[in-house]
C-alpha cells in the first residue's frame, strides 16, 4: 500500500522553473553564499524551531536544539559549515518518514484522498533555515527578484497580484 502511495505522490510532482532576472555578477561579491555560518544565525535559526514537533528518522527533537547550550552549539556551528562548505550531507538529512494522512471526509480505500505528510531530520531544517535566511537576504538585497514575485517574500501579500489580474480582466472585456 505504501509503495503505491510513494509512486503516486511523487509522479504527480512536477517543477517548472519560471525566468528570472539577469543577474549582474559584479554586482554580487564572489564569497557571499561561501562565508561560514556565524553564531547570531545559528542562534536565529534556532529561535524559528518549534518545541512540539516530530523528529524525523535521526530522533533528535527541536526541544534538544533548542535547549542547548552555547558550548554545545560552538561545537554544532563548525559541523553545520563544514557540510555547507563540502556539500556533503549527512545520509540521515536525505531520508523522511513518510504518513500518509487521510484527508477530511475522504474515502480511505482511494490513494488519492492522501497527502504525504513527511517528518525530515530537525539538524536539516536548521541549516535549511540558515541558508534560505542568506539566500533570502541576497536576493533582496540586489535587486534579483522580479518585483512581481510576492510569494513567500517578507512583507509582501499576493492580493496585490490578485488585484492587478482582476484589474488587467477589467481592462480587457472593457
Amino acid at each position: 500500500m505504501i509503495n503505491t502511495f510513494v509512486r503516486k505522490t511523487s509522479s504527480d510532482l512536477k517543477i517548472q522553473v519560471g525566468q528570472l532576472g539577469e543577474i549582474k555578477e559584479d554586482v554580487i561579491p564572489n564569497n557571499v553564499l561561501t562565508e561560514p555560518y556565524r553564531p547570531c544565525e545559528l542562534n536565529a535559526a534556532i529561535k524559528q524551531l518549534k518545541c512540539k514537533k516530530s523528529p524525523g528518522e535521526d530522533g533528535i527533537l527541536p526541544d534538544f536544539l533548542i535547549r542547548m547550550e552555547a558550548i554545545a552549539k560552538e561545537t554544532m556551528l563548525p559541523l553545520l559549515n563544514k557540510i555547507w562548505e563540502s556539500s556533503l550531507l549527512p545520509n540521515q538529512w536525505k531520508v523522511a518518514i513518510v504518513i500518509p494522512i487521510l484527508k477530511k471526509g475522504k474515502d480511505p480505500s482511494n490513494f488519492d484522498n492522501y497527502r504525504p505528510f513527511s517528518l525530515t531530520s530537525v539538524p536539516a531544517k536548521l541549516m535549511e533555515r540558515m541558508v534560505n535566511r542568506g539566500l533570502t537576504w541576497l536576493l533582496e538585497t540586489n535587486n534579483i527578484l522580479r518585483s512581481e514575485q510576492a510569494g513567500f517574500r517578507p512583507r509582501r501579500s499576493t492580493n496585490q497580484q490578485v488585484l492587478t489580474l482582476s484589474q488587467h480582466n477589467n481592462d480587457v472585456l472593457d
